[in-house]
């Protein structure tokens, strides 16, 4: 079996991982982690079996809000503290 190649030319790997943490960070500093973990995925008012649905709007969001969430998100996961 032949072992895959990674990049030899160019930026190495630790570069490319290290300007991904540097990114990552700023965008996070910007914009904070809302648009991630505030989507329809982890919402109180999606549907949790069958399709995309919202209880509180009673209607199938489109694609980039069940994606972005939106500003009616509540969050199903409860913090215990």
């Amino acid at each position: 079996m032949t072992k895959a190649r990674i990049r030899e030319e160019g930026t190495t790997t630790g570069d490319a991982n290290a300007a991904l943490g540097k990114a990552l960070n700023e965008w996070f500093t910007t914009h904070g982690p809302d648009a991630i973990f505030k989507s329809c995925g982890n919402c109180k008012h999606m549907a949790q079996a069958g399709p995309a649905f919202c209880g509180l709007y009673n209607t199938t969001p489109p694609v980039a809000v069940i994606i972005a969430g939106c500003p009616s998100h509540d969050d199903m996961e409860v913090i215990p503290f």
